[in-house]
């Protein structure tokens, strides 16, 4: 007799990925951000995890309504030319495939939307979605062991939503960990993902994934008459899969929220002596950001308004020596001039002192922000600045018409006070 299951027309694997992607494309066009990932494979590959939400949820459904017709037409029990582990692995193998399906799409997705311009493609992490998933088919399978295939289809999308979404809302890092939610929006431009604390999601998955398939397949060919040996497996598998757990839990490497560290400056690429400006290769790509800081840079130092002659686009606070700025691939030249001058004022905002000279220093940091926005985008199509918008106190416009020596003076003056409570800020000068 022919070896046959559920046949690809009538099966679950097949109708259900559409609708997940339906789903992706829904999700990804309302929350999920360019911004977020722009220029940046890694960041790409990375934020298609809030796409879990819809592949995990079409595995366990799948994998639960296949098990329940299964178990009920006795198929796995009659004698066959495929063991019965084959006839598990040929069943659950479709429910993983059309959830890994709806998973590429989202990745493919977000690819096309917004072109990456550079970065490795991050294999752990592709290898951490497949694991996930099978864990989830795996859920849904046992779900579809125990229940009517109606029943079990609605079980398996609640356990699936429940365990992603408890898994990420945990009170400590480690946590995230057991969903495979733990690289969305994992990094920007300036720092990489790190592998090992990946890796320890792909086994805690694989090992889940192994476990429930063997809890599966007891109780799918186990009559239920030997429930000693039925309860004795059971056993087994949860314990096992608490330690796995637990172990998870306790491991050093899973006691970041997110698994990035800092790229390392031999990636930079520099150029120019003043200034010298060392940016990672996906910004350095079309050249707008070098020249937009060149440029701000020159007019400000035209000005007399002293600025370091080293610009670096990575991670770091600014000194006299050199301004670390935020940077991101595909930035246009008003985000450039924005964070340039971001990385001027001090990195932890402005000091609180008292109650009147905290308003004092508000007002002023609003002024010089609005000015080496203005001055350091001369000549660049950047657009109107929005004085207005910040200048709540009406002391920008006239700042404007002093001459310019004294603005100059002044903005010197200011900046190195702005986050410290040695000194008072210096009055505004006048005409």
């Amino acid at each position: 007799m022919r070896f046959s299951v559920l046949p690809w027309r009538s099966s679950p694997a097949l109708w259900l990925p559409p609708i997940g992607i339906v789903c992706v494309m829904v999700y990804a066009a309302t929350y999920v951000h360019p911004v977020d990932y722009a220029g940046y494979l890694p960041a790409a590959i990375g934020n298609a995890g809030f796409f879990l939400l819809f592949s995990c949820a079409v595995a366990a459904i799948s994998s639960a309504i296949e098990i329940a017709r299964l178990r009920r037409s006795g198929m796995i029990a009659v004698p066959q030319a495929r063991s019965s582990n084959r006839t598990m692995i040929a069943v659950l193998s479709k429910s993983v495939v059309g959830a890994l399906v709806v998973q590429v799409f989202g990745i493919v997705w977000l690819i096309v939307s917004y072109p990456p311009v550079g970065g490795d493609l991050p294999w752990i992490v592709i290898a951490m979605y497949v694991t996930v998933i099978a864990f989830h088919a795996m859920l849904g399978a046992l779900l579809g062991a125990l229940l009517p295939w109606v029943v079990a289809a609605a079980a398996a999308l609640t356990a699936s939503y429940c365990w992603l979404g408890f898994t990420q809302a945990m009170p400590f890092p480690a946590g995230r960990y057991l969903s495979g939610v733990i690289v969305v929006q994992c990094c920007t431009v300036d720092t990489a993902l790190t592998p090992g604390p990946i890796a320890v999601t792909v086994a805690f998955a694989a090992v889940s994934a192994f476990l429930f398939f063997a809890l599966v397949r007891t109780l799918v060919t186990t009559a239920r008459s030997r429930r000693r040996r039925r309860a004795s497996v059971v056993l087994r598998v949860l314990t096992a899969w608490v330690a796995a757990i637990l172990v998870t839990l306790l491991l050093p490497i899973t006691q970041t929220y997110t698994p990035v560290q800092d790229r390392t400056d031999s990636e930079l690429l520099c150029d120019g002596t003043a200034p010298r400006s060392c940016l990672f290769p996906e910004v350095a790509a079309d050249g707008t950001v070098r020249r937009t800081i060149d440029t701000m840079w020159t007019n400000l130092t035209d000005l007399g308004l002293t600025v370091p002659p080293d610009i670096t686009g990575a991670r770091g606070d600014s000194t006299p020596e050199s301004v670390h700025m935020a940077i991101r691939a595909g930035m246009t030249p008003s985000e450039v001039v924005y964070s340039f001058t971001s990385s001027l004022l001090p990195a932890t905002g402005v000091a609180y002192c008292d109650e009147s000279d905290y308003q004092q220093r508000q007002t002023a940091a609003y002024v010089a922000e609005l000015w080496i926005e203005e001055k350091g985008g001369h000549g660049m199509d950047i657009g109107a600045i929005q004085t207005q918008a910040h200048d709540a106190d009406g002391e920008y416009a006239p700042f404007r018409t002093v001459p310019i020596e004294s603005q100059v003076h002044w903005v010197t003056a200011t900046l190195p006070i702005l986050g410290t409570c040695d000194r008072p800020v210096p009055a505004f000068p006048t005409s």
